[in-house]
């Protein structure tokens, strides 16, 4: 009975309760009729005390308190009332401000309970505690010591003991504590500042929930502590950047800078994130420098004559060098018309990956294709150029982005060779291609490609759409794992395309391709085909922060993550838009 009165006289005789534990606002847990908050006058640095009691509500949840609301916690013989002891010492520590002291009285199971269980003094008491024994003694014991070990990673313990002021050994079968003893086991916790590697393991679970304003939080606070930590500014500038933020995201770039000032990484990603709001000629320039050519394709380019620093092509030679994956090479293709046409070039080449060079033969622009292989027979020319170095001379904010599409053809001997491995035609019905996944090499590939295709089931479930599998590498590209609607209609084709003209043949012939982030999008994008692009939050340059139609490829619409990891809202949208394409095929 009394507890915290009792406790009060004993504390007040102890200075570090009224310097440190009990200093500012307070939450008191449990407190009913003896409530912290009649002995201020004991410690005179409280400024204030919440009282929370039954009417207020699940002590182990503390619902409806903010997160680091107050300077110290303080319950006294509350915590063995509760169904869940661990979980209510996580929702105290969660109320707590950093550097905040949790105070926990608990009774003691050799002096209250006598060894006893149930308890029988209080049959409401779910739990008995005990500082430390090698096995239990009753069946619903908790050591202390290992329950604080349990918060080790974001407390400090100031102290454990057993309390037995007042308190008579070998009175059994009496509940002293109805008179003036304490026979208790007090402990102290103070929240500290996590480790910043638990810092930002923290903040990426945060994020991953959907909190991203907790997130952001973390991920500044470690840059105020550590301003070198470069995965910090790219987490941040990420989250800032896809709600909008984008003045505050490159406040941060250049923070990150400031601190980095030789780091590879932060000028990269400040070149990148320029390029993608948009400020083509500063990040192209910037980016252009710090990517060596060494870095920039399997095959060495050319020693014997210059590369192309924007010098004029009148009556001039240029062979555009292959550069990066795939997709870069369809992009960046349609350059060979811009060098005909804006800069007069005599002869235009471009040296390609293989499975691409088929496809090229009859790109605008361009005199000769050579395949990666055949990089040691390219003649001599005037210049050479990497994709990429080409928006750095010629400026997309001055003349836009080449948007002549569609900018690849398919022969029709190919469109007619492939043209049966597709279902027939049939009226009021959606011919539509699938891509899921990404190359498993790519960087970015954990969160671009849907590993479970389950995800997009809402899809399957739609009638009058005959699906087209164009994965490649999955087998019958994942549906192994999936339970599909009856009636549904899926065409595996994925395996038995070769090369990309045979993928653009059989793009060709959709009424729309969807697809994560891989190069069939620009495959489609440059055969100006109808693509939904599934982005993740983490997405790559080339399609900026907020457009919901691609600058590169008109007829390819974004479709973006709001929150990482989350494609349901993604998966929404497109049954709705292929929901209104059905509809009208059937009016």
């Amino acid at each position: 009975m009394d507890e915290t009165s009792k406790a009060s006289v004993r504390r007040s005789r102890d200075q570090i309760y009224a310097t440190r534990y009990f200093v500012g606002s307070g939450l008191d847990i449990g407190a009913g009729l003896d409530s912290l908050g009649k002995h201020v006058s004991k410690f005179p640095k409280i400024k204030a005390v919440r009282n929370w009691d039954l009417n207020d509500g699940d002590a182990q949840f503390l619902h409806g308190v903010g997160d680091e609301s107050f300077d110290f916690v303080y319950s006294s013989h509350c915590l063995e009332h509760m169904e869940n002891p661990m979980l209510a010492i996580s929702n105290w520590l969660r109320v707590l401000k950093l550097g905040g002291f949790l105070i926990i009285s608990v009774p003691d199971e050799d002096m209250y309970e006598h060894g006893i269980w149930p308890s029988p003094f209080n049959l409401d008491h779910k739990w008995s505690f005990t500082i430390y024994k090698d096995s239990p003694e009753l069946p619903n014991s908790i050591n202390v010591l290992n329950l604080v070990k349990n918060f080790s990673p974001e407390t400090q313990c100031e102290r454990v003991c057993q309390i037995k002021d007042g308190y008579i050994d070998g009175l059994l079968g009496e509940d002293q504590t109805l008179g003036n003893a304490e026979c208790a086991i007090e402990f102290v916790l103070q929240k500290r500042r996590p480790p910043l590697s638990l810092a930002m393991q923290q903040a990426d679970q945060l994020e991953w929930q959907g909190q991203e304003q907790k997130a952001c939080n973390l991920f500044l606070r470690v840059i105020q502590e550590a301003p070198v930590t470069f995965d910090a500014y790219n987490r941040l500038t990420n989250i800032l950047q896809r709600r909008g933020n984008i003045a505050e995201a490159e406040s941060v770039w250049r923070d990150c800078l400031s601190h980095l000032p030789d780091s590879h990484a932060a000028k990269l990603y400040l070149a990148l994130f320029l390029i993608s709001i948009g400020r083509y000629d500063e990040g192209f320039s910037q980016r252009d420098v710090l990517v060596a050519d060494q870095r920039r394709t399997p095959v060495t380019p050319p020693t014997m004559y210059p590369k192309w620093q924007g010098e004029s092509l009148q009556n001039k030679s240029i062979v555009i060098w292959t550069e990066f994956g795939f997709g870069d090479e369809i992009m960046f293709a349609r350059f060979a018309d811009v060098f005909k046409r804006h800069y007069h070039a005599a002869k235009v080449s471009i040296v390609c990956q293989k499975p691409l060079a088929s496809l090229f033969n009859a790109l605008p622009g361009v005199d000769a294709i050579f395949a990666d292989q055949e990089a040691a027979q390219v003649p001599k020319h005037d210049f050479w150029v990497f994709p990429h170095s080409i928006p750095v001379h010629y400026s997309l904010e001055k003349n836009g982005i080449p948007a002549l599409v569609p900018y690849l053809k398919i022969p029709e001997a190919e469109l007619n060779q492939v043209q049966t491995w597709l279902p027939l035609r049939k009226a009021g019905r959606l011919r539509v291609g699938l891509v899921s996944r990404g190359s498993a090499s790519h960087e970015n590939d954990q969160l671009r490609s849907i590993a479970d295709l389950n995800v997009l089931k809402d899809l399957f479930e739609l009638p009058g759409i005959d699906w087209i599998d164009l994965q490649k590498d999955v087998p019958l590209g994942g549906f192994d794992h999936i339970e599909l609607p009856k009636n549904t209609s899926i065409t595996h084709l994925g395996g038995r395309l070769t090369d990309f003209m045979q993928t653009g043949a059989i793009c060709a012939q959709l009424d729309l391709l969807i697809s994560v982030d891989t190069s069939i999008v620009h495959l489609a994008g440059a055969l100006n085909i109808p693509v939904c692009l599934m982005l993740p939050t983490f997405s790559d340059w080339r399609w900026g922060v907020h457009q919901i139609n691609s600058l590169w490829y008109p007829n390819t619409q974004i479709f973006r993550q709001e929150h990482i990891g989350q494609w349901a809202g993604i998966v929404n949208e497109i049954r709705a838009m292929l929901c209104d394409r059905l509809r009208e095929l059937n009016v």
